[in-house]
């Protein structure tokens, strides 16, 4: 060791004064010692650093130049160096009281007297051993002495030490000597506090009498190297008696002799989940302490305290694993902390928010004592807590000091695990934060791994990630990395990810998420991206109609399902990435017409007309899981020579269903409702009568009726528009529309839409978006096609021409994504004389368009490839594409029809 032996001299703390402002108990050193022990031999010596006499200084009464200089040459012995069960060095010290016992019969003298008792004996290892840990927040370092049964480590001798024998350590480890925590011979009734101060000696409180034999404790080292350390051997005492005569009837106060800072502290893990790359593991602790003055009573009786001296905070930090130290607070779960056996325990956790990777961790603990530095108010000491001995010509007050803290620690090791998890690692391509709605986001999530090892057997995606993992909802799952999806609305959007390793049983990983803010696509991105043919009645002589509106369908998984009468069939079709089916729902009787929905369960609700032969009635049934139910009457319509012209069926968000329907009962037209909830089928209620011009055709006065509900979680309204003879005498009919309180169960009064379009609408189409916003989509026969949209914020209705031409245009149909992207197809005669040519031109534009804007969009052909008889047409949207469908005679020679949908999108 590299050791300055020089003028060596400790410090002296001072922790009570008396009356006067004397010092009357402290904290001192009494010898100091170089330790060389070689491991390989087993062979050790322990030698004394301080070589004066100590006769001479006896003679006075107070024991402070005594601790800072004398030497305390025999009062620590390496008595045995032995090897235990798990190859661990044992070093056998044994500390002694250095002066043997007074005997009251002789002479007082320094030599003879009973008052130098001392409390409290530790053995302190000063050593970096094979290395140093820092702990920031608490501002010490703890070197790795290798010693592993330390009762605690303390800092206060420190600075001074290093000008002995320099470390980076702050704190040191050391080992309690006449660990006697029972009360011995000690009676606070007692003049002197112990029965005898001489015969017997004080026994019990941790003292180390005057006499005493060598204390012999085992320091066990976990270094199988040589090993070099300085002990100091360190006590609290009492400058017990204020004068000579006194030297044989002292006045001892237990435990105020006891040192301030706890004796004992120990730590237990009680469980380890600290993992790898996950925050919120945790460890399980309990902090034991034996503090002998911890809440005893404040008084002057001897076995009370000057100044309370109890556990103020336990404090916890693991450099690496906590991102800051952790306080277990003053309060334990049990314990008085008097006794070893009954220790204060407290209680607490410290997670791994500091993220520290696989490995071990060196930590500490803190135990800090309610007894503060600057609590010595001693005159003499100038309100400082300690004393350095100092050249005899020197001012004393010059070696005065304060203590830093009066706390005890002790470190411990703990673990952070592999994980024993995967983690989830996510990239996309668009890479975030902007994207497009409806545009295709790819993620990839190979760069996942497990840290243990495993592999990763499974990929769960939450698409619409709240930011709460224990919310996490596997939308998706992939047993390869890569996953694709496309957001249907503005704002931000949350994808995660998940993955689960192929350990028994299988592991799940903490969710990791990407946020992408997306935003309107621009109308210019939309065209048909394709174009399917359905059905084939190629040369036949069938009929095939479609009607123009509620006639197509877009489940969940992208299937197409139309719905269209075949002669005297109901027939449903289906489209299936490439594979068109066809199936007949019923054989129909006179008259037939029907109107299709699907709910958020993927179930299909389709009604019809037919005549069974007294009363022309509705008919509803719906499909789950592929199969049909039992048709069940709904209505039965007022006058069975006069079948409803037009009817159609929406839906809520709540799926709940709507039909409207128009019939014509002698001179009046009826506009009736109908309503499905979780009781089933109310019965029809009529919304209005309209008063009409004898003798005018049904088609003049009320022909198109579309109902749609409100989408979404919140919505539950219904909405209805029809057209209707505008005025007496004038025979042209005009869209209304209407919307339906599901709370109230009463409709706003009708009103009228786009009047100044009034020439003959015809064929008109409705769409509601989840914000309630209503647009309608109408044909002005032989002249153009318009769209009319109603904000439901401010009731306000905006319009615009979307054709205008000389040829005719019949039927509109009309599509809106909720971020207000409209999709409006019509059919237009594009030709003279018949057979008359037709084709479906659309449009997509954005509501915030002005009518020059609108204008300026090139109405496209639905299928540019060739020219041929359209007809009808109805517009679903689904999945951020428009679906069209359309039927088409191909073929010039006869009067066949086929089906077809295209998809507008991006």
């Amino acid at each position: 060791l590299a050791l300055n032996t020089d003028n060596i001299s400790l410090p002296v703390g001072v922790s009570d004064y008396d009356s006067n402002g004397n010092p009357i108990g402290g904290i001192g050193t009494m010898g100091l010692f170089s330790v060389h022990v070689n491991a390989e031999d087993l062979s050790g010596e322990l030698i004394p650093l301080r070589n004066s006499s100590s006769t001479d200084v006896l003679e006075i009464v107070d024991i402070t130049n005594f601790l800072t200089t004398a030497p305390c040459t025999d009062c620590a012995k390496l008595i045995g160096i032995e090897l235990d069960s798990e190859s661990n060095l044992v070093l056998k010290i044994g500390i002694k009281h250095p002066f043997d016992i007074g005997d009251p019969f002789k002479p007082i003298s320094g030599k003879n007297r009973a008052d130098l008792h001392v409390f409290n004996v530790e053995g302190q290892v000063i050593t970096d051993g094979s290395g140093t840990t820092s702990f920031p927040d608490m501002n010490v370092t703890a070197g790795n002495s290798g010693l592993i049964n330390a009762d605690g480590f303390s800092g206060y001798l420190d600075s001074d030490l290093d000008n002995i024998f320099q470390t980076d350590s702050t704190l040191h480890p050391y080992i309690l000597h006449f660990d006697d925590y029972s009360s011995g011979n000690f009676n606070p009734a007692n003049p002197m506090g112990f029965e005898s101060v001489t015969n017997p000696p004080p026994s019990g409180n941790l003292v180390m009498p005057m006499g005493s034999d060598y204390d012999v404790q085992d320091y066990v080292f976990n270094l199988s190297g040589n090993l070099n350390f300085i002990l100091a051997i360190g006590c609290t005492y009492a400058v017990s008696a204020s004068s000579s005569s006194m030297r044989f009837t002292p006045e001892y106060r237990i435990p105020q002799h006891n040192k301030k800072a706890a004796s004992e502290v120990r730590i237990e893990i009680i469980t380890n989940d600290l993992k790898a790359g996950d925050l919120l593991s945790s460890a399980d602790l309990e902090i034991h302490v034996v503090d002998i003055n911890h809440q005893v009573a404040e008084g002057s009786a001897l076995d009370e305290m000057y100044t309370d001296s109890s556990v103020s905070d336990i404090s916890v930090e693991v450099p690496g694993v906590t991102s800051a130290a952790v306080s277990f607070g003053n309060t334990p779960v049990s314990g008085t902390g008097h006794d070893p056996s009954d220790p204060l325990v407290f209680s607490g956790s410290i997670s791994n928010d500091a993220d520290g990777a696989m490995g071990n961790y060196r930590g500490l603990v803190k135990v800090l004592d309610t007894y503060s530095p600057g609590m010595n108010q001693s005159l003499i000491l100038n309100g400082q807590d300690g004393i350095h001995r100092v050249d005899p010509i020197a001012n004393p007050i010059t070696g005065l000091f304060t203590i830093n803290e009066f706390a005890t620690y002790t470190v411990f090791d703990i673990d952070v695990a592999a994980s024993g998890e995967p983690i989830a690692v996510i990239v996309s391509d668009p890479s975030p934060p902007d994207a497009t709605i409806c545009e295709t986001i790819d993620f990839d999530g190979s760069g996942s791994y497990d840290t243990s090892g495993f592999n990763i057997a499974e990929y769960q995606w939450d698409w619409d990630y709240s930011g709460d993992p224990l919310s996490f909802i596997a939308d998706e799952t992939t047993v390869d990395p890569y996953a694709s999806h496309r957001y249907l609305t503005e704002g931000s959007h949350l994808t995660a990810l998940r993955v689960v390793n192929d350990d028994s049983p299988p592991t799940i990983s903490e969710p990791v998420y990407l946020e992408h803010i997306l935003v309107t696509p621009l109308p210019s991105d939309f065209s048909v991206q394709e174009v399917n043919k359905v059905s084939d009645t190629s040369g036949t002589t069938e009929e095939l109609w479609m009607p123009s509106s509620n006639a197509i369908v877009v489940d969940s998984d992208g299937v197409v399902h139309i719905f269209a009468k075949l002669s005297s069939h109901l027939v449903h079709y289906s489209y299936d990435n490439g594979t068109a089916n066809s199936e007949v729902i019923a054989t129909l009787s006179g008259y037939a017409h029907q109107s299709v929905q699907i709910d958020s369960n993927d179930v299909i609700h389709l009604i019809w007309t037919s005549n069974p032969g007294t009363d022309v009635v509705m008919y509803y049934t719906e499909n789950s899981s592929g199969s049909w139910s039992a048709p069940e009457e709904i209505a039965t319509v007022l006058d069975w020579e006069k079948p409803p012209y037009s009817y159609s069926m929406g839906i809520n968000g709540q799926d709940e269903l709507m039909v409207v329907w128009q019939e014509l009962f002698t001179d009046d037209h009826y506009m009736q409702y109908i309503l499905k909830t979780d009781t089933g089928w109310d019965s029809p209620v009529i919304i209005q009568s309209t008063e009409t011009e004898t003798g005018q055709p049904s088609s003049e006065l009320a022909v198109m009726v579309s109902c749609a509900g409100t989408p979404g979680d919140s919505g539950s309204n219904f909405h209805a528009m029809w057209t209707e003879q505008y005025t007496a005498g004038y025979m042209n009919p005009c869209v209304r529309y209407a919307e339906f309180d599901r709370t109230t169960e009463t409709w706003s009064a009708p009103e009228w839409v786009a009047l100044d379009y009034y020439h003959y609408q015809d064929w008109s189409d409705m769409w509601i978006t989840s914000d309630g916003g209503v647009y309608i989509g109408s044909s002005i026969v032989w002249d153009n096609a318009f769209v009319a949209y109603k904000d439901a914020l401010t009731d306000l209705w905006q319009k615009w021409m979307v054709a205008e031409t000389s040829n005719d245009e019949y039927t509109s149909t009309i599509g809106v994504m909720d971020d207000g992207i409209i999709c409006i197809a019509y059919w237009e005669r594009i030709g003279w004389p018949d057979p008359d040519p037709f084709e479906i031109h659309y449009k997509v534009f954005h509501k915030d368009m002005s009518q020059a804007e609108v204008d300026a969009i090139t109405p496209q052909p639905l299928d540019p490839s060739t020219t041929w008889e359209y007809r009808y047409g109805d517009i679903f949207m689904h999945d951020c594409s428009f679906y069209v469908a359309f039927q088409d005679q191909r073929d010039t020679a006869g009067a066949a029809w086929d089906l077809y949908y295209a998809r507008i999108g991006n």
